[in-house]
């Protein structure tokens, strides 16, 4: 967790000392963060291969934390901008075309490279019972399904009232059902960071008064990092559902370093405005490439090769499988 320190100091030194003015969450800060998670998620996945990347591998479930802040914010945001007319086209748009699509294509993409003979049935019905994916990595996807799911649902009943309190119901129903099916954590431990996203795009403008005291900016974070230990240590003495709110302790700090941070200017580079708009294909295509490069056929002994080759194919197989998702939806809107 060395990095993750790092990091975070290096945020609260230029959002304390720095001249900027607070500039709250944002879609402009969102693309260079996109970018950004998307290499550290492969780094992480690499981590268990090499052990000199091993500052990856803590840094995965932060990361992907992350992602479910920013579907939860991002949702809520463009809810109430535009109510009526954003729920009558959420389905076709949001979980088709945006999640369920590109999944689909990578889905089939596997089975055809590596999986040619997979009994789909037996495969669904492990899936089902005890949570194994059979897509590499491929659990956040469905995750992200049922949580949109489960956003629409919130913003429907009841005309829009009270969103938060139904999301919160289907929350803990999702907990009890992934945690009593013995589901590995992943599928749980980081999920309530999804509706801390939605609470803190619906309070974001009375933080951001709260905000203007400087006194109080500046002890976010030591207090955050306090109360992170606090249930960090809970989770390892007493059950690990206490690391729960690590993570929405974690976004909420982060989050609120960027509020004086100019993450924005990182989007100016072509690169990162590149890889941002492929970041959820660089998720679902790197696990494929690892496997493709672990068959003996293509087994790379130098380590440096094999990161260089992952890193490098799945840049590319996520550009391309874009591009074959943007021409189905684009004929399909047609």
């Amino acid at each position: 967790m060395i990095l993750f320190g790092l990091c975070i100091l290096l945020l609260y030194t230029i959002s304390v000392f720095g001249k900027g003015d607070l500039c709250f969450f944002s879609k402009d800060k969102v693309l260079p963060l996109k970018a950004i998670l998307a290499i550290g998620i492969v780094l992480h996945h690499l981590s268990y291969e090499f052990g000199f990347l091993s500052e990856f591998h803590s840094l995965g479930p932060v990361l992907l934390s992350i992602f479910f802040f920013i579907s939860g914010y991002g949702l809520m945001r463009q809810f109430e901008n535009s109510r009526e007319r954003y729920l009558a086209a959420f389905f076709k748009k949001r979980v088709l075309f945006a999640v369920l699509l590109p999944f689909i294509i990578s889905a089939a993409v596997y089975f055809a490279v590596l999986q040619p003979d997979i009994n789909i049935c037996y495969a669904i019905k492990v899936f089902f019972s005890s949570g194994n994916v059979i897509v590499p990595n491929s659990w956040f996807v469905f995750a992200i399904l049922l949580y949109y799911i489960f956003f629409w649902l919130s913003c429907k009943l009841l005309n829009g009232k009270y969103v938060i309190a139904v999301l919160s119901v289907f929350t803990i129903a999702y907990i009890l059902f992934t945690v009593s099916l013995g589901y590995a954590r992943h599928w749980y431990i980081e999920i309530l960071v999804f509706p801390f996203g939605v609470i803190y795009s619906k309070y974001e403008n009375k933080l951001q008064t709260i905000y203007m005291h400087k006194r109080i900016y500046m002890m976010v974070a030591p207090v955050c990092l306090i109360a992170i230990c606090l249930f960090y240590v809970l989770g390892v003495k007493y059950n690990e559902l206490y690391f729960m709110p690590v993570y929405v302790l974690i976004n909420f700090l982060v989050v609120s370093l960027l509020a004086k941070v100019k993450i924005e200017r990182l989007s100016n580079f072509r690169v990162v405005k590149f890889l941002s708009g492929i970041s959820y294909e660089i998720y679902l295509y790197h696990g494929i490439i690892m496997a493709l490069l672990n068959k003996d056929a293509f087994k790379l002994d130098n380590p440096w090769a094999y990161i260089f080759c992952t890193l490098v194919l799945t840049v590319l197989s996520a550009y391309l499988f874009n591009k074959v998702s943007y021409s189905i939806v684009k004929k399909a809107l047609i």
